[in-house]
């Protein structure tokens, strides 16, 4: 188990539910439902239904809650001091896991297409065909994205032998790429967008990369998914405006969940010109199929 997994795994399974977080499970039709979620541009929906005023709704009026990653939220979630939250999938399932007994459910997803891009270190002035020397970061030596990287340097004659090509876990590429333990990542889009709101360059990128059946960088079921929607323990007339409002978004023209995300997160508005943005969905067949049936809102 990796250090952030057993971090987590402790934290949650270390936090007990008080009498008093019982008492305010369906505290979301009193004063509101409180959303917790990160500064990330994958959460446009949310900040575009933000933008619209659909949150301010006299059915709904959704608060929103900012908080520093993850881990907050899943303790904010446990204290009661949150109703929903949006969380990332490995952190999410460990949550969902270790408080079976607590009524929390996934009641949504935010996905974002798959893609490969190739991230390089802020500092690294190089061009696609100048890497030799470099040490690239992937996920594992028989990942599609790699794959897909070494086909386009093919293609433009580089040496691919002269690259140094190391293998670590996606949660640690960008606090390596931050120590400057290596020159630069090949990651999926959506992890890449986070890598570039650090100030670090997408060097390469191909939003035409999908995942397949075999694809050792990540489950199918979830290629595509970057946050769960975690919520508690509520009535769906409680939850189900919040839902609608987040369905609405897909209606929108991307251009409009564009300047939300630019609003609400600083996100420079240029790396966001021609690429696709993030879309909500309800928990998909799929996705049930290969998660614990008794983790799903279905109210």
């Amino acid at each position: 188990m990796n250090n952030k997994k057993w971090l987590v795994s402790v934290l949650m399974a270390s936090l007990l539910v008080s009498a008093s977080l019982l008492s305010c499970r369906n505290a979301g039709s009193e004063k509101g439902i409180r959303i917790g979620y990160i500064n990330s541009p994958l959460l446009a929906p949310l900040f575009l239904a933000q933008n619209e005023g659909w949150l301010e709704q006299e059915s709904l009026q959704g608060k929103l809650v900012k908080l520093g990653n993850s881990e907050d939220i899943g303790y904010a979630l446990l204290a009661g001091s949150l109703d929903v939250g949006f969380i990332e999938p490995e952190i999410a399932e460990i949550f969902l896991e270790n408080n079976a007994d607590q009524g929390f459910k996934l009641a949504g997803t935010i996905n974002f297409p798959y893609g490969a891009a190739l991230v390089v270190r802020k500092d690294v002035n190089v061009r696609l065909t100048e890497l030799a020397g470099m040490t690239i970061a992937a996920d594992d030596p028989g990942c599609s994205l790699l794959e897909d990287l070494k086909n386009a340097l093919k293609k433009l004659n580089v040496d691919i032998d002269a690259i140094n090509f190391v293998y670590i876990e996606e949660d640690t590429m960008l606090p390596g790429l931050e120590a400057g333990k290596v020159d630069g990542i090949i990651t999926k889009s959506s992890y890449s967008w986070l890598a570039q709101q650090n100030g670090h360059k997408i060097l390469y990128q191909n939003w035409q990369v999908k995942p397949s059946e075999t694809d050792v960088c990540c489950a199918l079921y979830i290629a595509h998914v970057d946050y769960y929607l975690i919520v508690r323990d509520m009535e769906a007339g409680v939850l189900n405006p919040l839902l609608a409002a987040l369905d609405q978004t897909n209606q929108l023209a991307p251009e409009k969940s564009r300047q939300a995300i630019v609003k609400y997160t600083g996100f420079p508005g240029d790396a966001l010109e021609g690429a696709p943005v993030a879309n909500f969905s309800r928990v998909s067949d799929d996705l049930k199929a290969n998660l614990n049936e008794n983790w799903i809102w279905n109210k």
